[in-house]
């Protein structure tokens, strides 16, 4: 659940992407501002799957949990993206006993 939520991240990244070229085609308004949100998606979404790898191997309790937080700062669409993430936190925490440290 986690790498999808990352792989929401980068799809959102791609749509702040391109609000940022329409604005500037439709406006002539230079908006860096939205690129920058599209950036921090890129750095949440390879976090999360990052975090996801981790817990699909079961190793290192820590980078599952970051990466699922990260996960959940990603926005995407419906908040998906964020759902999914909350949800693998929530297993991951369950299963703590079951990873190797």
């Amino acid at each position: 659940m986690i790498i999808i939520s990352g792989i929401v991240a980068f799809y959102t990244s791609y749509q702040f992407f391109q609000a940022e070229v329409l604005i500037a085609e439709e406006y002539g308004i230079d908006v860096s501002s939205i690129g920058c949100c599209g950036v921090l998606e890129i750095i949440f979404g390879i976090g999360a799957i990052l975090g996801g790898f981790f817990a699909t191997t079961q190793r290192r309790f820590l980078f599952p949990l970051i990466g699922s937080i990260l996960g959940m700062l990603s926005f995407g669409p419906f908040w998906i993206g964020s759902i999914l993430a909350f949800i693998g936190m929530l297993l991951i925490v369950m299963h703590k006993d079951e990873f190797e440290d």
